[in-house]
């Protein structure tokens, strides 16, 4: 379940994660290649409100470039659906029956048009 999540989708550009929480998922690789290549983190101390306010915006922008990407990956789909699709013309009509019972010993018969 786990690699679902750090799995980037083709459809929004961004793993499930990433659209959750609004940064990349912290797993014991990436730790480990901190630590090898000493990375360091941004050591800059926010206020909670602040740190509120990032996240808000990191997601909100999130979400518009999923959107976009979603759109861009349904119009591509739909043309690829589209070049073997024919129009096709139906005339239908429906003549259904309902046999509707009022009390046991009386049924009415109904047509519909």
């Amino acid at each position: 379940m786990f690699a679902m999540r750090d799995t980037r989708q083709d459809s929004t550009g961004f793993t499930p994660f990433e659209l959750i929480y609004g940064r990349t998922v912290r797993t014991p690789m990436s730790l480990l290649k901190k630590l090898w290549t000493e990375e360091k983190e941004d050591s800059q101390v926010k206020p909670a409100y602040q740190y509120v306010i990032d996240l808000t915006e990191r997601l909100e922008e999130t979400c518009e470039m999923a959107h976009q990407q979603l759109s861009k990956f349904q119009d591509r789909n739909q043309k690829y659906y589209n070049r073997h699709a024919k129009s096709r013309y139906l005339s239908v009509v429906i003549k259904a029956y309902a046999n509707i019972q009022i009390r046991p010993e009386v049924s009415r018969q109904m047509t519909i048009y």
